[in-house]
């Protein structure tokens, strides 16, 4: 008899309705698109409406946080190498991470312009060892995310285009490194 059967005193249909529950809080599918549940960064609302890099890097503080951030996320552009002070647009930003950092991998790039998110997936050897995934905070695709969790491969997220959320080379290069 299982804990939710214990506390429901074997209610099959109380059980169910739990089990239902708890699982749509915790589902990548809930009916609550996460876009628009309301995003929070330091305790505060933030505006989730930006559909682009472009239009999300116009409500950027172009002012430098001169602290370390080994976080990675805050009001202020860090000095940090991020993708947003990077000589280029973000995939050759990680691109860049990713040949200097993990040149002993290889990968592979796919881009679903459906969705318009590019993963990567990394090999060593032909062993499959890392999926990395840059997506947009507007996407609900899971699919890539919930092959990976079936197929017991490492898989990493990292938002494009999330305000305050400034991908520093350190946090990509750390995240990556504690899968690899």
């Amino acid at each position: 008899m299982g804990f939710l059967s214990k506390l429901l005193n074997g209610d099959k249909d109380a059980e169910k309705a739990a089990k239902d529950f708890i699982n749509n809080i915790f589902s990548d599918n809930s009916t609550q698109n996460n876009t628009n549940s309301g995003t929070y960064l330091n305790g505060k609302p933030m505006n989730n409406s930006s559909s682009g890099r472009d239009s999300y890097e116009s409500d950027m503080d172009d002012s430098y946080d001169e602290t370390p951030n080994h976080l990675s996320y805050g009001k202020k552009k860090p000095t940090e190498e991020n993708q947003y002070n990077y000589h280029g647009n973000y995939i050759e930003y990680f691109e860049s991470i990713f040949n200097s950092e993990f040149s002993n991998y290889r990968y592979e790039k796919e881009t679903v312009n459906k969705t318009n998110n590019t993963s990567y997936t990394f090999y060593l050897d032909n062993d499959k060892k890392l999926v990395v995934e840059l997506f947009s905070q507007n996407s609900s695709a899971n699919t890539l995310r919930r092959e990976c969790e079936t197929n017991k491969i490492p898989y990493l997220r990292f938002y494009y285009n999330h305000k305050g959320w400034w991908n520093t080379k350190s946090y990509v290069i750390n995240r990556m490194k504690m899968y690899l």
